[in-house]
C-alpha cells in the first residue's frame, strides 16, 4: 500500500512535468513549478497557495492531466484545512470570534469553498472533465462542511455528466444532507421539540431552521430517495451509510427507523434492551474486523447523537455501552463529549415560560451529571475531560448551588488555559525561528517545515487558547454573580471568598468589578487592566 503511493505520486510529479516546459520567467511555468513542488513535498498550504495563483490561468489548468488532479485533491484534504477548526469552533460563539479578532468558522469554509470553486469552475471552462474520484472529493468537501446546497449542485453536475458514482459518494451525498447547517450557532436547534420541528416544517423557509427541512421534502425523505437510488444502481451500503441513514431518521423524529436498522443490520434490539436483562437478548450479528459493516466509532457516534437530539440520554448510554462491549471498542473522547452535551442539555432547569415550551421532554434531574462525569472519569475510561466538557459542567454546579467543586473545577480549567498558552507561546516561538530560517533559505523542504503549515499550527494554538480564555471569563462571571453562593456555609462568600478569587485570576476580570453585599451596599474592586495574550 505504501509503495502504491509513491508510485502514484512520482507518477502525478512525472505528469506535471512532462506537460510543461522547463520553468523560466514565463507566470505559468512558475505556477506549475509551484505545483510540482508542492506535489513532491506533499504540503497542502504551498498546493493551494498555488492553485489561489492558477486559478485564472485557463491554459495550464487544463494542461493538468487528471491523474495529478486526483492527487493534488487528495493533499487538499478538507479535513486539513477545515476539521481542526470545526472543532474547536464548536463551543465558540461567532460574537467572541470577532471580538477576539480570530476567523469565524463560516469564513474558514467560506476560504476553502472560493478555492474549490474557482478550481471547478476553470477547469469545467477548460473542457477537462471531472471523474468520479474528483467527485468524491468535492462531496467530502460539502459534507465535512455541512453544506448540503452544494452536495445537491455537485450531485447533480455529476449526473449531467454522466459519471456513475460509488459507495462513498453516495455516503458523503448523505452526510451532507444529514449534517446541513449542523455546525453553525442553531445546532441545539437539531433537539427534537414541537417549536422546533414546526420551524422545520413550514412551507416558508425560516432563517436558522431552513438548513434541515422536516416533512415533505424533508432531510428524512431526501436520505431515503438517496438510498434507494444507491441501491437500483447496485450499490451496497456500508456502515456510513446507515450511520448517516440513522442520522437523517433521528433529524426527524423517527426512533422507529432508528430501531429497525439496529435491528436488521446488527440485532441490536433496543426495546427488548430497555425491557429484559441483557442476559435475555440473542446476539448481536457477527461481523468480522475488517467488514465494511462493523461497527465502529462511526456507529456509537451516529447512535449517541440520535437519541441524544431525541431527549433520550439513558437510551443513548446504554446502547454506546452495550455496542462498545459486544464489538470490542473503546469509546472515543469525542463520544464522551457528545454525551455529555446533550446529557447537560437535558439537565439544565427550566423555569418560567421555558417550562411551557416542550423543553422539558426528556428532563433529566440537574444532579444526573455527576453520575456521568463520575463514569467517564474513573476506571475503566479514565477520561481526561476536555475544556468544553469542563465549561458544561461548571453551569450545571453554578445550577446547583455547588460552591466548592466549582472551585476545583474552575482551578483545573486554569490549569488547562495554561497549557494551551503554552503551546501558543511555543508554536509563535516556531514560526518566528521558521521565518527566520527561510529568509536566509535554510527551512528545509520538507511538509513538516512548511512555513504555511507552521502558520496554520500557530492559529490553531491561538484559537485554543482565546476559546480557552473566554471560558475563564465566563466561569468568573457565575461567580460573581454570587446569588447561587451566600447560603449555608457560604454566608462569609461576598465578603472575603469572592475577592480572594478575584485576586487568584485577575488576568481574566475586568479592570472593575462591582457587586452587592447583602446588608452591606455595594462593593467596586479596581486593578489595572492586564494584557489577556502576551
Amino acid at each position: 500500500m505504501v509503495a502504491s503511493k509513491k508510485s502514484q505520486m512520482k507518477s502525478a510529479i512525472a505528469n506535471v512535468r512532462s506537460s510543461s516546459n522547463p520553468p523560466d520567467s514565463n507566470p505559468s511555468s512558475l505556477v506549475k513549478e509551484r505545483i510540482l513542488s508542492a506535489l513532491r513535498q506533499k504540503s497542502p498550504q504551498r498546493l493551494i497557495k498555488a492553485f489561489i495563483a492558477a486559478v485564472k490561468d485557463e491554459p495550464l489548468i487544463k494542461s493538468i492531466p487528471r491523474s495529478t488532479f486526483r492527487e493534488i485533491f487528495n493533499i487538499l484534504d478538507p479535513a486539513h484545512f477545515v476539521a481542526p477548526y470545526r472543532a474547536i469552533h464548536y463551543d465558540f460563539a461567532p460574537s467572541q470570534a470577532r471580538k477576539r479578532q480570530v476567523r469565524s468558522l463560516e469564513a474558514i469554509f467560506e476560504d476553502f469553498r472560493r478555492v474549490l470553486r474557482d478550481v471547478s469552475v476553470i477547469r469545467r471552462t477548460a473542457g477537462v472533465p471531472f471523474e468520479v474520484g474528483d467527485y468524491t472529493y468535492l462531496l467530502k468537501c460539502a459534507c465535512i462542511m455541512g453544506n448540503g446546497d452544494a452536495a445537491r449542485v455537485i450531485w447533480r453536475d455529476m449526473k449531467e455528466d454522466r459519471v456513475i458514482p460509488n459507495t462513498e459518494c453516495y455516503n458523503h451525498y448523505l452526510g451532507a444532507i444529514s449534517w446541513s447547517g449542523a455546525f453553525d450557532t442553531h445546532r441545539l436547534k437539531l433537539r427534537i421539540l414541537p417549536f422546533y420541528m414546526s420551524m422545520r416544517s413550514s412551507p416558508t423557509p425560516v432563517k436558522g431552521f431552513d438548513k434541515l427541512k422536516a416533512g415533505l421534502g424533508g432531510v428524512r425523505e431526501e436520505a431515503l430517495s438517496i438510498f434507494d437510488d444507491m441501491v437500483q444502481h447496485g450499490g451496497v451500503g456500508d456502515e456510513q451509510t446507515f450511520a448517516f441513514m440513522i442520522t437523517a431518521m433521528a433529524r426527524e423524529g423517527d426512533m422507529e427507523g432508528v430501531q429497525g436498522i439496529l435491528k436488521r443490520l446488527w440485532n441490536v434490539n433496543v426495546e427488548g434492551l430497555r425491557e429484559r436483562n441483557e442476559e435475555e437478548m440473542e446476539s448481536v450479528k457477527h461481523y468480522p474486523v475488517g467488514s465494511s459493516l462493523r461497527p465502529s466509532a462511526t456507529m456509537l457516534f451516529a447512535v449517541a447523537h440520535a437519541y441524544g437530539t431525541n431527549n433520550d440520554i439513558p437510551t443513548a448510554l446504554m446502547l454506546v455501552d452495550f455496542i462498545s462491549r459486544h464489538y470490542q471498542l473503546t469509546i472515543p473522547p469525542t463520544i464522551w463529549e457528545h454525551l455529555f452535551e446533550w446529557s447537560f442539555v437535558l439537565a439544565t432547569p427550566r423555569h418560567g415560560e421555558r417550562r411551557m415550551d416542550g423543553t422539558t421532554t426528556g428532563q433529566l434531574p440537574v444532579a444526573s451529571i455527576r453520575k456521568l462525569w463520575d463514569t467517564m472519569t474513573a476506571e475503566p475510561y479514565n477520561l481526561k475531560v476536555s475544556m468544553p466538557i469542563l465549561n458544561r459542567y461548571i453551569k450545571n454546579l453554578w445550577h446547583r448551588g455547588m460552591l466548592e467543586e466549582y472551585k476545583r473545577i474552575v482551578e483545573e480549567g486554569h490549569q488547562r488555559y495554561r497549557e494551551s498558552a503554552r503551546e501558543h507561546l511555543l508554536a509563535q516561538r516556531r514560526y518566528l525561528l521558521a521565518q527566520s530560517l527561510a529568509s536566509k533559505g535554510r527551512l528545509p523542504a520538507l511538509a513538516e517545515f512548511d512555513l504555511d503549515h507552521i502558520k496554520q499550527r500557530l492559529e490553531l494554538a491561538q484559537l485554543v487558547k482565546v476559546r480557552d480564555f473566554s471560558y475563564m471569563q465566563r466561569w468568573l462571571r457565575l461567580l460573581v454573580s454570587g446569588r447561587r453562593w451566600v447560603a449555608g456555609p457560604n454566608r462569609e462568600w461576598e465578603r472575603r471568598g469572592l475577592p480572594d478569587i478575584i485576586d487568584s485570576y485577575r488576568e481574566f476580570t475586568s479592570s472593575e468589578i462591582q457587586y452587592t453585599i447583602r446588608g452591606s451596599g455595594r462593593l467596586a474592586l479596581r486593578e489595572e487592566p492586564m494584557e489577556p495574550f502576551p
